[in-house]
């Protein structure tokens, strides 16, 4: 059954079939028998007489609910991946900062340590 938020389509995919369109692999949504509303992807394809006049359609409908569920799981891992990788290069840029800050701490230090040797001498 046609979903009560997706009934707009319908008149869409009549017009299609009238003019022996075949409508391949159409996600929307659809509700069982008990009311539950499930992903579909479907494909309707015309059927014609033997004149070739267009009688009826025939519907394929194949729930797609886990493959939905799968790539929400992929969305929020890539989301996950993206948000920890910012992380990382803010980590790397910040330790970028501090390890030049002492590379020229420590070269200065060098320097005063060649004076005093100098000095010393």
């Amino acid at each position: 059954m046609v979903s009560p938020a997706h009934t707009d389509e319908v008149p869409e995919v009549l017009s299609r079939i009238k003019l022996g369109e075949h409508i391949k692999h159409f996600e929307t949504e659809r509700m069982r028998k008990d009311g539950t509303i499930i992903p579909v992807s479907l494909t309707i394809s015309p059927i014609r007489d033997t004149s070739g006049k267009i009688i009826g359609a025939s519907k394929i409908a194949h729930d797609i609910t886990e493959r939905k569920l799968s790539e929400k799981v992929i969305v929020e891992l890539n989301w996950d991946l993206y948000s920890r990788n910012a992380e990382l290069v803010a980590s790397n840029r910040e330790l970028e900062a501090f390890s030049e800050s002492e590379t020229r701490d420590f070269y200065k230090c060098q320097g005063i340590g060649k004076s005093y040797q100098r000095f010393y001498r």
